[in-house]
């Protein structure tokens, strides 16, 4: 109607100076059907965006059977990111980022909530992820997992759910976001099956929020506690949900991996005697066993070695875990991107902490040799 009205009727107008121009054209209504024709197709593919952003498709579970996606986790709004992060993470041929929303809560407040800027920041991430072509998933990072309260207060567990369904209200139409990391390393109380019990009952509410507003995105569930091996041991059933992928967090062993960190105070290589890719290979039999017994899809959502490791041992740590996930079929997302320096893998091995950002940045390099080993599997698997 619009293409009629701006061009159609005044050719009606004067049809009969049109009819005197064009003397091979007997019939002037097939000619204006022609041009309607031609401006038609002409304006869909003005206004079809050029980068396909509706035929991406939603990820359900069973493509994370089928694909290894790979990729960085982008941590929050503490250590933002920028445009040319987003362009050097699209240069590498990142297909998936991990990403976390701090929940906030004050000492006597009895609900978590999110922050105005924290929400703002992870739009702004997943508009950019939209711009590459990127996947997010999203997972909430509460309070210190080892001194939790949610677990046994219903009113933090209540507002734990409402945030989700508002998140999942917020992303439902976004084919990007490939899903709902529920939260990130669950440590309910008490010996193990009783804290996987507890954290399973809680996810099991938490996804039926979710579900009452969004059907098209994946549940990304960390099994308690930590998301470790072991925790999928205690995990004797999948979820009543049919589009979950189950998530690993890979630190083995943190006498090595968080080295320097915190109490950490000792000094480990890698491999040794105790501590090699067989024995790395073995701790991920439990997750073997759980894949194979359910048909069920795995993803590594974090996994890293700190970059100090002694006589290259974060190299050769991360060179057997990517070995193994890669032989597996298992998703991944390293930790993490450009944010706390003991895992920014582009800062040189010998240098322990840049005095500030600016010195960060200009210390970075893509080509150090642990970096260019994590990006030649993006940019080896188109």
């Amino acid at each position: 109607m619009l293409i009629y009205k701006l061009i159609l009727e005044p050719l009606e107008k004067y049809k009969k100076v049109i009819t005197m121009k064009i003397k091979n054209i007997t019939n002037l209504q097939v000619f204006l059907k022609r041009i309607f024709i031609l401006l038609s197709c002409f304006l869909i593919l003005l206004l079809t965006p050029n980068r396909g952003f509706a035929e991406k498709k939603y990820l359900n579970s069973d493509d994370f059977k089928e694909k290894i996606f790979r990729g960085f986790t982008v941590e929050g709004e503490k250590n933002k990111k920028t445009d040319n992060d987003f362009e050097d993470l699209d240069k590498i041929g990142v297909e998936i980022i991990r990403t976390g929303l701090r929940l906030d809560r004050c000492s006597t407040c009895i609900n978590y909530t999110i922050s105005q800027t924290g929400l703002e920041y992870l739009d702004w991430v997943v508009s950019k992820a939209n711009e590459y072509e990127m996947y997010v998933v999203i997972t909430l990072v509460p309070e210190n997992p080892y001194s939790a309260e949610y677990w046994e207060d219903k009113n933090l567990q209540s507002s734990i759910i409402k945030i989700w369904r508002s998140l999942a209200e917020r992303y439902k139409n976004n084919s990007f976001v490939a899903g709902y990391d529920l939260l990130n390393e669950p440590k309910p109380p008490g010996n193990i099956k009783n804290a996987s019990k507890l954290w399973v009952d809680f996810a099991e509410d938490i996804i039926s929020a979710i579900r009452e507003v969004d059907t098209n995105h994946i549940i990304f569930f960390e099994p308690a506690p930590s998301a470790s091996a072991f925790a999928f041991k205690a995990l004797k059933e999948p979820l009543s949900d049919d589009n979950i992928v189950y998530s690993l967090h890979m630190y083995k062993h943190v006498r090595l991996t968080h080295q320097r960190l915190g109490d950490n105070k000792e000094t480990v290589t890698y491999p040794n005697k105790k501590f090699d890719k067989k024995y790395l290979s073995k701790y991920l039999d439990p997750i073997r066993s759980f894949k194979k017994k359910h048909n069920v899809p795995i993803y590594v959502g974090e996994f890293s070695c700190v970059r100090w490791a002694p006589d290259d041992s974060a190299y050769r740590w991360i060179e057997d875990v990517l070995d193994l996930f890669e032989t597996e079929g298992w998703s991944w997302t390293f930790f993490s991107f450009r944010g706390f320096h003991g895992w920014d893998h582009e800062l040189p091995s010998t240098v322990v902490k840049p005095k500030d950002k600016i010195s960060a940045m200009k210390l970075r390099s893509m080509e150090t040799p642990t970096f260019q080993l994590i990006s030649s599997y993006m940019n080896n698997h188109p």
